[in-house]
């Protein structure tokens, strides 16, 4: 009787411990489900917000809202980016430093490692 009860209680403790086991396992792939809906919703607002900030901040944008505004101003109507020259030095160094292949070979695996990476690899699919 003895060894039938114990053998009994083992057997439903190992019982209980994997259902445990099962819905903790159902639990965290519901988070992790929820999290990278939340990554994708953030990276799409963060490429919509991208958009806005380079369209508002267009010189075209910026003269409707003067225009809107009623304020008078003179624009160019040629609109030009101009670089300023660096020293020959200063680029170099930083040229060297940008192309170090530790670096370049670190930078690739983090950029594969990103949600924005993982992001356009579903949406080619």
């Amino acid at each position: 009787m003895y060894k039938f009860l114990s053998s009994v209680i083992i057997i439903t403790l190992l019982s209980l411990s994997y259902v445990w086991q099962q819905v903790k396992l159902v639990e965290y792939s519901y988070r992790i489900n929820n999290t990278d809906k939340k990554v994708c919703l953030l990276i799409d607002e963060n490429e919509r917000l991208r958009y806005n900030v380079a369209s508002l901040s267009s010189p075209v944008n910026l003269q409707k809202s003067l225009i809107a505004k009623r304020i008078d101003m003179d624009t160019q109507r040629n609109w030009r980016n101009i670089k300023l020259a660096k020293q020959q030095a200063q680029t170099k160094q930083e040229t060297s430093v940008r192309n170090n292949p530790l670096r370049v070979a670190a930078r690739a695996f983090s950029d594969m490692l990103t949600p924005k990476r993982e992001a356009i690899a579903q949406e080619s699919k």
